[in-house]
């Protein structure tokens, strides 16, 4: 499902409740009450299995009981159990209209849950792996030359583990983003996705490097370096893969021009040092992009493919793993946030606060 299909389809519901309240008032807002006491009470089996029926209702007490005026008093403990309750109501057929809404709040309830059963780990994942397709253009610095879809959220923590098997990170949560990985860990993460998914590999790897690769102890590794820098990627193919940096540039401003991706205020749109009380934040839960793009300022920083290089006022991409994009972290200043900001390092490095977010092109572009 497209995120600006289930954005606006949400909001198509809650304009279809606002009318009927304009129409009849006593009679909604009596059935409203209703339900918003099932919240008080706790009854979440009752209250998703009457509510499914009346998805205008559920997406505005979703609105009125998370964020505008929490009359329910629900703790955060009882928010999760409720989303977990929740879940299992879900179906593929109902779950656009509450759109970026209910992402949200299905990503804060999990953030420290590190154990998913099946129906959790089935609705969490498919979230988390939603794309948004982004037309080509060019922006300031940033272009693409063809139609692609991009990861909505930074790649969290419970797909990592359902794909890789091994839990790698230094702070744990289900929703929360995957870091302290190396460019090379990010790109073996997209083969195998795509493998799974049915899709045709980005990248062929050299001789020894897997086996380089699982035998890393220390945070960087220099022979790993050395056979990153011989990986190539196939540019026709259709499975996973890192967004370029000129990708990566165009897709944060969202063919607006902004200081971060979606504002100019970076409180509004991610996590910095003066708004995540130096923790790690799970993803959805700022503002996002032009593009519906979400996190990609502070949170954590950008594993990218690629460092393009000027020469003679033309550009030219080359495999050069050492840069990582801005995002910066949720631990630095606003001003390292910043589009352009750009760090580079060690391809083997899981020391970083570093993370990705996945880019697939369409199956009829071609490079």
């Amino acid at each position: 499902m497209d995120f600006h299909l289930a954005r606006t389809t949400y909001e198509r519901y809650l304009h279809v409740w606002r009318e009927r309240c304009q129409y009849e008032p006593s009679a909604w807002e009596h059935e409203r009450k209703q339900y918003i006491r099932l919240l008080q009470e706790a009854r979440w089996e009752e209250f998703w299995f009457l509510v499914m029926e009346t998805p205008e209702l559920l997406a505005s007490i979703l609105t009125s009981a998370f964020y505008l005026k929490p009359e329910c008093n629900v703790s955060v403990e009882e928010e999760a159990e409720f989303i977990r309750v929740g879940l299992s109501y879900l179906s593929e057929d109902s779950e656009p209209f509450c759109g970026g809404l209910l992402d949200r709040i299905i990503f804060r309830a999990y953030q420290y849950k590190t154990m998913l059963n099946e129906t959790e780990k089935k609705g969490i994942l498919k979230r988390a792996q939603r794309m948004v397709l982004v037309p080509p253009g060019t922006c300031r610095m940033g272009y693409s030359e063809h139609s692609i879809f991009v990861g909505a959220y930074l790649v969290i923590q419970a797909l990592w583990d359902d794909v890789m098997g091994n839990k790698v990170h230094s702070i744990r949560g289900a929703t929360l983003p995957v870091e302290r990985i190396s460019w090379c860990d990010a790109i073996v993460f997209c083969n195998r996705l795509s493998i799974r998914d049915g899709l045709q590999p980005v990248y062929s790897f050299p001789s020894f490097f897997m086996s380089a690769l699982k035998r890393q102890e220390l945070p960087q590794d220099r022979v790993v370096e050395r056979l990153a820098r011989m990986i190539v990627m196939d540019w026709n193919a259709d499975g996973y893969r890192l967004c370029t940096d000129r990708e990566w540039e165009y897709c944060a401003l969202g063919n607006v021009e902004r200081r971060f991706a979606g504002s100019d205020s970076l409180d509004t749109v991610g996590w910095f040092d003066e708004n995540s009380d130096q923790r790690l934040q799970p993803v959805g839960q700022k503002e996002s992009n032009a593009f519906g793009l979400y996190d990609m300022s502070g949170s954590v920083s950008e594993w990218v493919w690629t460092r393009t290089v000027e020469v003679e006022d033309s550009f030219f991409e080359k495999a050069f793993p050492r840069t990582f994009m801005a995002g910066a972290g949720y631990y630095l200043g606003e001003s390292f946030a910043r589009i352009g900001c750009e760090y580079e390092s060690d391809p083997s490095d899981r020391s970083l606060n570093a993370g990705f977010r996945l880019l697939r092109r369409r199956r009829d572009a071609v490079h």
